[in-house]
């Protein structure tokens, strides 16, 4: 009986190149489409397994494309890495042996300029009309207030003419000379403020000509060196 060379022994049959590297192609694009998500590896066994599959489907002088397509397939099944734990980019303020740029805003007041630090929120800012000592001369009183992220508050008055308001007697613990902007300022520290036992480090200037209003500027942070810098970075802008 006679074989024929389809059915000869240790011949194989013909295998349809384009389906099986359409398949691998799939396969691959499948495997990088998917998301990435936190995962374990899995094992390659897989890949393993369709590459012993695929070379014995192949001849022998297409194996190294074989192995080359199942050693990308094998990459692409364990490349997926965890994300749950990563650490964000460093920032200026994180990144170590640097400290956050401290910076300012300028503000005007009335005729003074100021140049405040950052963190200071406006509370108010008002214009009124008050009762004054000289008949038939207006007197106005400006006020503007600024709280910081810790409750500390920072406080402008400033006035025309000559109110009759008063607020309260004030007791000295200390006091000291400063400069605002061309004028000579006194700074006190108080035990007693608006009539009331309470500790504030405020200062009173007069501002140049022809207006020549009268300031008060006083706030509840007793840090002396921070409120004599303030002091000294106000300018006079008459108007």
């Amino acid at each position: 009986m006679s074989v024929s060379a389809e059915e000869a022994p240790g011949e194989r049959p013909p295998v349809d190149e384009q389906l099986v590297q359409r398949l691998l192609e799939v396969l691959l694009v499948d495997r990088r489409a998917a998301p990435r998500v936190a995962r374990r590896p899995p094992p390659r066994r897989p890949a393993e397994l369709l590459s012993r599959t695929l070379d014995l489907l192949y001849p022998a002088g297409m194996r190294p494309l074989v192995q080359g397509l199942a050693a990308a397939l094998a990459l692409s099944c364990s490349s997926g890495t965890s994300t749950e734990h990563a650490a964000p980019p460093p920032t200026a303020a994180s990144t170590p042996g640097t400290s956050p740029t401290m910076t300012s805003s300028t503000s005007t007041f009335v005729d003074l300029v100021l140049t405040l630090p950052t963190g200071l929120t406006l509370q108010a800012d008002t214009r009124e009309e008050v009762s004054s000592l000289i008949p038939g001369s207006p007197a106005v009183e400006h006020f503007r207030s600024y709280q910081d992220a810790s409750g500390q508050g920072l406080y402008f008055f400033a006035w025309e003419g000559a109110p009759t308001r008063d607020r309260g007697p004030m007791k000295a613990v200390e006091t000291w000379k400063v400069q605002v902007g061309a004028a000579d300022a006194t700074v006190t520290r108080t035990s007693h403020f608006f009539g009331h036992e309470r500790e504030v480090l405020v200062a009173h200037v007069e501002g140049p000509p022809p207006a020549r209003r009268r300031y008060m500027i006083y706030t509840t942070r007793l840090d002396r060196a921070v409120f004599d810098a303030l002091l000294a970075a106000i300018r006079f802008s008459p108007r």
